[in-house]
């Protein structure tokens, strides 16, 4: 649209061009259609291992127990 504009000697920026089409709901499919937000989620991956430490972190020498969470 803005560019039949502009070669019909219309000098008009597409943003207007595209706030006046939202206003009147004439915009075509590709600018209707909502944009999805990325995500990486694809479930559950792997094993879950058991909870082996129990919440007793307590030991009598360092570097006893050592975990980690990923």
């Amino acid at each position: 649209m803005c560019l039949e504009l502009n070669n019909r000697g219309y000098n008009v920026n597409h943003k207007l061009v595209l706030k006046i089409m939202k206003k009147n709901n004439l915009l075509s499919s590709s600018y209707a259609r909502k944009t999805h937000k990325y995500n990486s989620y694809r479930g559950q991956i792997g094993k879950i291992k058991t909870n082996q430490l129990n919440r007793r972190f307590n030991t009598d020498r360092p570097y006893q127990k050592l975990s980690t969470d990923i």
